[in-house]
């Protein structure tokens, strides 16, 4: 989870901290690419659908209100590259595919980063 020029730091911290949520099973299925900010590309891995990360993320995004996040039509990815040349960006996704088989992780924290560039806000951890 990212925001950008987070306010009431000590407020927010506190309500994301009482969001409780299980330890989420997370299946990784592809690997795909969408356009990023400044006319760059994200390279990502593609999350199947999840109903308890979506309902993670509904929680989150009552605290931190964000369009961009809307999980109504939010993209769940996991971003592997961000780079303004295409193809350079073509050219790991292939390196990758060659041995790419799809996958589950297990997640147990969320994290809040506020960025431009990524500084680590929070690490918030499961309470089941």
């Amino acid at each position: 989870m990212s925001a950008w020029d987070i306010e009431e730091k000590s407020k927010i911290i506190d309500t994301l901290s009482q969001i409780k949520f299980p330890k989420l099973k997370i299946n990784i299925n592809d690997i795909q690419i969408m356009n990023g900010k400044e006319n760059s590309y994200d390279l990502y891995f593609s999350v199947q659908k999840n109903e308890k990360l979506k309902l993670l993320q509904s929680q989150i995004y009552q605290v931190l209100t964000s369009e961009r996040y809307n999980p109504k039509d939010y993209n769940f990815h996991i971003t592997i590259h961000i780079d303004n040349d295409y193809n350079k960006i073509i050219s790991i996704k292939e390196k990758i595919l060659q041995d790419f088989k799809p996958f589950e992780i297990e997640a147990n924290t969320f994290n809040l980063y506020e960025i431009y560039p990524a500084k680590l806000v929070q690490e918030f951890k499961s309470h089941k």
